[in-house]
């Protein structure tokens, strides 16, 4: 789909909102093309804009033992295992291919970055090696959930360990570049955690930063028993109301023990206070933790790609895993008061930290097209 003469520089972003980091990633990139002023860009949510009916099962099957997408190689067109042609290769023949089709004609991109390989893999058969940049942003530590187009252009990859994988699989090696996961890189006043926990009106002393509901739910606060245990904490809970009012409701319980941010634009402050993060295994706040090389726990993996990661972050020394609200309150106690373990935990994470992955994707992507 060749690029008409005379339009403006523009490039499309597509994501998914089912699990996984690849909505924020999105959002980091975004950004980054924002900042360019040449550049206009447009961020879409593929299955929900071509794919409507597989987006509401998407939501539902990605909790659920059985993958909701299976790694594959090659076009859809290609012959895989009956197992590998259900609702979702029929959905994307019958409707997705077209849909987003229209999409691209509609907004005749210079360049397609995507966070969701689904998205990706689409854009490949619209595409077909012709016309726009086509680039996958992988956000996941693992390639076995990802489908390897061959006409995808580039990846853009977390770690040397996903880099290997894809060159097994078939990749060449020079469409895959180390980048990091694409996180906002929030800004914070200079001082470091001192100041930071200054600004938020937390004591100078081991603090706790949980994120998402799983750690904030009716069965087990997780506050709670954190706060118990003699430690301060700072709960992000910007993206989610019912966690927002649990986290409230704790603070009120806990005065001087426990500051809630509701704000996506001071989560920079409030991880900079943090000595640890905590939070769900497929949470972005997994990459913005390992960015400002904080220690993880993590909680919660559903089977499949969330199991993966978390694999890979403690087989890598960054996090630890926890079973439930008690196992969290244990391991952050435990990182408390052994700072020699916290202290290995923080080095691992901070070997992982790759600031700077929108800019340099950014700046790859438009240097390959016509911008």
């Amino acid at each position: 789909m060749p690029r008409r003469r005379g339009t403006a520089c523009r490039v499309l972003v597509l994501y998914s909102t089912y699990g996984g980091p690849s909505r924020a990633a999105a959002d980091a990139l975004v950004g980054a093309l924002r900042r360019r002023e040449s550049v206009q860009v447009e961020s879409v949510d593929f299955l929900e804009r071509c794919m409507p009916a597989m987006n509401v099962l998407a939501r539902f099957a990605y909790q659920q033992t059985p993958a909701f997408f299976h790694g594959v190689t090659g076009r859809i067109s290609d012959p895989r295992p009956d197992d590998e042609r259900g609702a979702l290769f029929e959905d994307l023949q019958a409707r997705g291919v077209r849909s987003l089709n229209d999409l691209l004609s509609s907004i005749d991109p210079v360049a397609v970055v995507s966070t969701c390989p689904i998205g990706a893999a689409a854009a490949a058969e619209v595409l077909a090696g012709q016309g726009p940049m086509l680039a996958l942003a992988v956000t996941d530590h693992s390639a076995r959930f990802l489908w390897l187009h061959p006409d995808i252009g580039l990846y853009f990859v977390p770690s040397r360990d996903v880099r290997d994988e894809l060159v097994v699989k078939g990749v060449p090696y020079d469409r895959i570049v180390m980048t990091g996961v694409p996180v906002v890189e929030r800004a914070v006043p200079d001082g470091g955690r001192s100041v930071c926990r200054a600004e938020l009106g937390l004591q100078d002393r081991f603090t706790v930063a949980v994120a998402g509901q799983g750690a904030i739910s009716e069965e087990g606060d997780a506050i709670a028993l954190l706060v118990r245990s003699g430690l301060q904490v700072v709960a992000l809970v910007a993206e989610n109301p019912r966690a927002r009012d649990r986290a409230r409701r704790s603070a009120a319980s806990f005065p001087g023990q426990v500051v809630f941010v509701d704000e996506l634009h001071r989560y920079g402050v409030a991880m900079c206070a943090a000595d640890v993060v905590v939070c769900a295994a497929g949470s972005p706040r997994v990459s913005e933790a390992l960015v400002r090389g904080l220690p993880l726990v993590v909680y919660g993996p559903v089977p499949g790609r969330e199991r993966d990661n978390v694999d890979f972050l403690v087989n890598m020394g960054a996090a630890l895993p926890a079973r439930d609200e008690a196992d969290i309150a244990e391991r952050c106690r435990f990182l408390a008061t052994h700072p020699e373990r916290l202290g290995h935990l923080a080095a691992a994470s901070s070997s992982l930290a790759r600031s700077g992955a929108a800019d340099a994707i950014v700046d790859r992507v438009l240097a390959g097209s016509s911008c």
